[in-house]
């Protein structure tokens, strides 16, 4: 460690001794917060509400001053999290969690799994951002309460709970023929409330790019042209009711999307004008219960389900080597019942069950022979120890958790050439963690835990979407073991609040399933025989009263195929980003004045397994401002992404738009 570094630590170290101090017990000024058993209790230090051995952060989306911000964009606040996006504004975008691939993170709304009914990796562009109150995110072992595993992590989405009475609308307008329209309501009271939200997002999404014609050393035969496909019309809704019945809490949402748009063609590959189309529906969502006495227990039970319809036309066969015309129905039904209880007044003890079935109904009009409905089927065992308690003022938590799955697959292949071929198997799927949080003094907590895990593949791995991704049925089940210890100092002085989180990240992959590109400009899943991910992630978040905010996330990663000694793609070594904002009511005719500067760094990274092709790094850098009156009835923003036009290309190799500048005018009651 660097001298500057060491007396960086020590300076919080002195902070935090000195809140305490102040504070008397350490609070920190904060509520107190429920365990698991709905004990109230001052939390541990920590990222989140649910288990203080756990890395991770929340993202409160209310009063961002950003207009129609999309869920990678806020995804930048969280190191260790990487949102891959194929094509510009609104492309199917994928969350990696400390270097792992897409499939290995848990989507959750709320307490309900929202995975896509293929149990594919989740596109987060299908979420506006509108919808939300909060973005938790989970790198590595996850609270079982939530049932995931623990190789990538979880993202958790909370839907919009507006309190009280509440009604907005927004019209917003920007660049490349962008427009959204948008509005919100909230009625009721403690025992009924119930909040909607509905709009309507259109994208032209024509700009122009430079086409190096495959030959980045002349620039001579270099050609401008237009970019063409990437438009799309969607449509969005949802809704989230919470209620009571004497003792038992209640709440369902549901979230539905639709999608039409273009299938944007690889450039120079026989057309630059597409004739592609692809659409999208889907409606995911559920209902959850939950009972609670204060000393003695909790029990949860969910209920989900997701359906999608997914259409590609690709008449040209620009993707791929056959014409296709397809139409495909997904379904995916879970169910789920939690339960911790008191077992000491040391010791609490939690257990979760999932099941899962899924079902994908493939059609090709232009194939010679339809592949028959593929199905799995996965039930879910896990159960956890939480042994807390203090010596003197050190407090401290032991988490040991197990997870079994056992899924049950009868599958078909879909690609070119192996149509129909038929697969059966049975996985017994262990998951093994290890977490451990120390608070020697309030407000600094050090924590470190270790897991072993397994993933099988999932369908859209075995089967790809049938544009961008070709499916592979040989593809066998990774496994992981990993460790991960950092340290988390918080507190405040007077009107100054801060905290830095710095953790350190390993893991060891056995038959890592990552994607390499084929000819096609397709990704192609394959199993890498070793891989090695390690990391150090750290984060800043800093406020002067509710004036100004400061967040950074940085990330290195250091992944590494172990079975060719190459660095594996899509994953650079470094990203930073950072984002200042500030807030003033100090006018007389103006109720409010917000502004933000943000800057984002990501270094170059490898597009394929041999280390080739490049693609290279960026600084992107945005600016916003907001001003409200009319009594904070009427707000006017303004937001400029990629300020100085760095562009770059997507994970595909393909361009990205560059500047847009977009506008809302938002009216509430």
């Amino acid at each position: 460690m660097t001298r500057s570094g060491g007396w960086l630590i020590a300076a919080v170290l002195v902070l935090a001794a000195h809140v305490s101090a102040q504070t008397g017990d350490g609070a920190d000024e904060e509520e107190p917060t429920y365990g698991a058993t709905g004990v109230a209790s001052r939390p541990i230090a920590s990222g989140n509400e649910l288990d203080p051995t756990a890395s991770s952060t929340v993202i409160r989306l209310d009063a961002r001053p950003r207009a129609v911000e999309t869920l990678d964009e806020v995804l930048l606040d969280s190191p260790g999290a990487r949102a891959r996006r194929s094509g510009g504004f609104g492309g199917f975008t994928t969350l990696s969690l400390r270097g792992a691939e897409a499939e290995q993170t848990t989507v959750l709304l709320g307490e309900i799994p929202i995975a896509s009914p293929d149990g594919s990796a989740f596109d987060l562009s299908s979420i506006p951002t509108w919808l939300l109150s909060r973005v938790e995110v989970y790198r590595g072992g996850a609270p079982t309460w939530l049932s995931a595993g623990a190789i990538g992590g979880v993202l958790r989405l909370v839907p919009r709970d507006d309190p009280g009475q509440h009604f907005e609308g927004t019209l917003s307008a920007g660049s490349f023929d962008l427009g959204q329209l948008r509005a919100s309501a909230s009625v009721g009271d403690d025992r009924l409330h119930v909040t909607t939200a509905a709009g309507g997002t259109t994208y032209g999404g024509q700009f122009p790019y430079v086409d190096d014609n495959h030959t980045s050393f002349d620039p001579s035969d270099d050609v401008t042209r237009v970019r063409l496909g990437t438009n799309f019309l969607e449509g969005s809704g949802m809704m989230s009711v919470r209620g009571r019945i004497g003792d038992v809490r209640l709440e369902s949402a549901w979230l539905g999307t639709e999608r039409v748009g273009g299938l944007a063609a690889v450039p120079s590959r026989f057309a630059d004008v597409p004739a592609g189309r692809r659409s999208s529906t889907r409606l995911l969502g559920g209902v959850s219960a939950e009972l609670a006495d204060r000393d003695v227990f909790r029990l949860a039970l969910a209920l989900g389900v997701g359906f999608e319809r997914r259409t590609v036309s690709d008449p040209l066969a620009q993707f791929g080597q056959l014409a296709r015309d397809t139409d495909d129905l997904l379904w995916r039904a879970t169910a789920r019942l939690a339960g911790t209880v008191r077992a000491a007044d040391w010791l609490d003890v939690t257990a979760v069950g999932t099941y899962a079935h899924e079902a994908l109904s493939p059609s090709d009009r232009l194939a010679l022979r339809q592949p028959p409905a593929s199905a799995r089927d996965g039930a879910v065992i896990a159960l956890e120890g939480r042994a807390f308690g203090a010596i003197d003022t050190t407090r401290f938590e032991v988490r040991p958790s197990g997870r079994v799955e056992i899924l049950d697959a009868r599958l078909f292949d879909l690609s070119e050439g192996r149509s129909g071929a038929a697969t059966s198997s049975t996985l017994f799927v262990p998951t093994a963690r290890l977490g451990f949080v120390l608070e020697p003094i309030p407000g600094v907590a050090i924590s470190a835990s270790g897991y072993a895990a397994v993933r099988p593949p999932s369908l859209v791995e075995l089967f790809g979407d049938r544009a961008y991704l070709v499916g592979n049925t040989t593809l066998r089940a990774e496994t992981s073991l990993g460790v991960d210890g950092g340290l988390l100092l918080t507190g405040s002085a007077g009107p100054v609040r801060g905290t830095i989180d710095v953790r350190g990240f390993g893991a060891v992959v056995s038959d890592l399933i990552r994607y390499a590109r084929n000819t096609q400009n397709q990704s192609v899943p394959l199993n890498v025989a070793s891989a090695t991910l390690a990391g150090i992630e750290a984060s800043v978040a800093g406020s002067v009263d509710r004036w100004a905010h400061l967040n950074v996330a940085f990330t290195w990663l250091h992944a590494e195929d172990e079975t060719l000694g190459r660095a594996l793609p899509l994953r650079p070594p470094v990203s930073l980003y950072a984002r200042f904002a500030a807030t003033s009511d100090r006018f007389d005719a103006i109720d409010r004045i917000a502004g933000f500067a943000d800057v984002e760094y990501v270094a170059a990274s490898y597009a394929d397994q041999a280390n080739t092709e490049v693609i290279a790094g960026r600084a992107r850098v945005g600016i916003g401002a907001s001003v409200t009156f009319a009594d904070r009835h009427v707000s006017l923003e303004v937001v400029v992404r990629d300020l100085f036009d760095a562009r770059g290309t997507d994970i595909l190799g393909l361009p990205l738009a560059g500047r847009s500048v977009i506008g809302s005018l938002t009216l509430r009651e």
